[in-house]
């Protein structure tokens, strides 16, 4: 893939040199990033090619991705078919062994900062694109073939419960994010109001009835990693956006969660990472989903909202909310109690 006369068919330009080196970025799954340099007519041409490591991938496997998913959704034609709203910036894969490995065009100048405020526009940009998302795979039957290698809903929900956690380091499968996600469940069962606690401890222990209810929502492409660190605001496609005054795409990187599952589940993800980032409150960001999702054609009741909510963002990030956003957990006790009421 990285022969010169393979990348300028890919890039439509011809290339005289590559230069590959390893890229110093924070990230935190077990693959790694190279940097690729190319010279050619058009000048230097700066690629990134991310390796996965079945081995080493922690995200690999807990989600059980024997196929290396984020590769599997260019092969089968997903990635093409995303929303003009969304930009994945892959444009190849190749496999050495049993390595994948994708190629992407570098968008890093476009990233948003992980840990700044947005601006309203910014905001309301990332869930009105995330509803486009969903919008776009709406109970499509094709997310169903078993080539795409997407995690199931169990994996989705559990892979960073206290067991599980728990498992990979007494297997001596250390990694800074299950060491963090111990001490955050930790501190979490020691801290939180007692019917809260054994709340999540229930639901952790036997997801049964809440997988049975987000079965039954309507299903879509759960990206399952919708936060600041993974997103960007690309320049104007070339064509306007129908119904819209914005031209901007957004970016969305790192699909090793993906899954096929309830849209909520993104929302709630978004929300408990990212929610101190926004310039309103969680429920003006809902309001501007739904309203996003029903000018696409679609509708999604409150209830079903607060089941991803509860699915998507408590289960899997208490502990990180424990850690570093405590001033944010009581208003998620109290969504855990209401749901927990509902189901």
């Amino acid at each position: 893939m990285l022969a010169p006369d393979t990348l300028g068919e890919l890039l439509n330009a011809r290339v005289h040199s590559v230069k590959r080196q390893t890229l110093n970025a924070a990230h935190l799954s077990g693959n790694e990033l190279h940097e690729i340099l190319l010279n050619g007519d058009a000048g230097q041409t700066r690629l990134v090619l991310k390796e996965f490591q079945p081995t080493r991938d922690w995200v690999m496997r807990l989600t059980h991705d024997t196929l290396t998913r984020e590769a599997m959704l260019f092969a089968n034609g997903i990635y093409a078919r995303m929303p003009r709203e969304i930009f994945v910036p892959v444009i190849g894969i190749a496999r050495s062994g049993e390595t994948w490995a994708t190629l992407m065009r570098d968008v890093s100048a476009e990233l948003l900062p992980s840990n700044q405020p947005l601006t309203p526009y910014y905001a309301q940009l990332l869930l009105e694109h995330l509803a486009a998302l969903h919008a776009q795979f709406w109970n499509d039957a094709s997310l169903q073939n078993p080539a795409l290698g997407l995690s199931s809903l169990q994996d989705f929900l559990t892979i960073l419960s206290p067991a599980r956690v728990q498992a990979e380091i007494d297997a001596g499968r250390t990694h800074p994010v299950l060491e963090m996600a111990a001490r955050g469940w930790q501190e979490f069962f020691a801290a939180a109001p007692n019917d809260v606690r054994e709340i999540i401890r229930a639901w952790q222990n036997n997801p049964t009835a809440l997988l049975n209810e987000l079965a039954a929502m309507p299903q879509t492409l759960v990206h399952g990693d919708y936060k600041l660190g993974n997103l960007g605001i690309a320049p104007s496609p070339p064509t306007p956006l129908p119904k819209s005054g914005r031209g901007e795409q957004t970016i969305v990187l790192d699909w090793q969660d993906a899954a096929r599952g309830a849209g909520s589940l993104d929302l709630g993800y978004f929300l408990a990472l990212n929610a101190r980032w926004l310039p309103f409150g969680r429920e003006r960001a809902l309001e501007i989903y739904r309203n996003a999702l029903h000018a696409r054609g679609h509708s999604i009741s409150m209830r079903e909202i607060e089941i991803g909510l509860l699915a998507g963002g408590a289960l899997r990030l208490l502990w990180l909310m424990v850690l570093h956003q405590p001033e944010e957990l009581e208003w998620w006790y109290e969504l855990v109690r209401r749901v927990d009421t509902a189901i």
